[in-house]
C-alpha cells in the first residue's frame, strides 16, 4: 500500500509565498494563520500606530507588523510570525532591519486574539516565544478590551479597559491607556 508523503517546508519556501500571509513554520510545516476580520486588524493597525510613534520619538527601536518573521528558535526551520513587535535598536545587528527573517528575538510581541483563533494553536505560539526568552508578550482580547501581559520572569498582569500598561523595562517610558488600542 503507497502512502502519500508530505512535503517538508523550509524557510525558503515561506519566503516565496506572495499571494497571501506567510504562514508560521513549525516542524517541515505550514501553520496558516487565521484570518482576523476587520475588528481585530483595526485593533492590531492601532497598536502598531500607537508602538511606531512612541519608537520614532524615541529613537528606541523597530516596530514591525505581521509580515516581520523570526527565525530565533533552537530548530532553525522554525518561523513565527508576531502581529506586532518591537525590538530595542541597541540590539539590532547594525541598526538595520534584516532582508528577510529577523534573527534577533524581540523585546515585545504581540498577539491579537480573535473569535476564530484555537486556543491551542494560540498556545503553542505564545510558548515558542517565551521559550526562547522575549521579554515582554503582549495578549490583547478584542471581544473583552483587555490586555494580558506575560513577562519573561513569568509574572503575568491583566489589564482591562479602564487601566494603563506601563513600558516595563523593554518599552522605558510608555505609559499607554489600554482604552486607546480599542478607539
Amino acid at each position: 500500500m503507497a502512502t502519500a508523503s508530505r512535503k517538508h517546508y523550509t524557510r525558503d519556501d515561506v519566503l516565496a509565498i506572495s499571494n497571501r500571509p506567510k504562514p508560521d513554520l513549525v516542524e517541515g510545516r505550514l501553520i496558516e494563520r487565521n484570518p482576523m476580520g476587520q475588528e481585530a486588524d483595526y485593533v492590531i493597525g492601532t497598536i502598531h500606530a500607537i508602538l511606531r510613534a512612541f519608537a520614532k520619538s524615541s529613537l528606541l527601536g523597530l516596530v514591525n507588523g505581521p509580515g516581520c518573521g523570526y527565525q530565533i528558535f533552537p530548530n532553525s526551520e522554525r518561523i513565527r510570525f508576531s502581529v506586532v513587535s518591537f525590538t530595542r535598536l541597541e540590539r539590532v545587528p547594525g541598526g538595520k532591519p534584516a532582508k528577510e527573517f529577523s534573527q534577533t528575538v524581540p523585546d515585545l510581541a504581540v498577539e491579537v486574539i480573535s473569535p476564530r483563533d484555537r486556543i491551542e494553536k494560540v498556545n503553542a505560539h505564545l510558548k515558542d516565544f517565551r521559550e526562547v526568552g522575549v521579554p515582554l508578550i503582549g495578549i490583547v482580547h478584542v471581544a473583552q478590551r483587555e490586555v494580558h501581559v506575560m513577562r519573561s520572569d513569568g509574572s503575568t498582569l491583566l489589564r482591562s479597559a479602564s487601566d494603563t500598561l506601563d513600558g516595563d523595562p523593554s518599552l522605558p517610558g510608555f505609559p499607554c491607556p489600554v482604552a486607546d488600542f480599542f478607539e
